[in-house]
């Protein structure tokens, strides 16, 4: 595959590292895909809003080249 076909890549999780992971694949012409919780924008971007611990995400999933997992990990700690 040469540089300038497009890709599609899937980024869950809209944080910090997780939009700037979108909005840089975005930036060069790849179709993104952003799933979260809440909506977000980033240029560029589709946006899903799903519970990855209640929805499925195979139809978001089929066809990507790459899945990009930026979620923080849920905890209950008192400190």
């Amino acid at each position: 595959m040469s540089q300038s076909q497009s890709q599609k890549f899937v980024v869950v999780g809209a944080g910090q590292i997780g939009s700037l992971i979108a909005a840089r694949l975005a930036a060069r012409g790849d179709e993104v895909v952003v799933v979260s919780k809440r909506p977000h924008v980033i240029a560029g971007a589709r946006h899903v809003q799903r519970d990855l611990l209640r929805d499925a995400l195979d139809d978001v999933f089929a066809g990507a080249a790459a899945v990009f997992v930026a979620v923080n990990a849920v905890y209950s700690a008192k400190v």
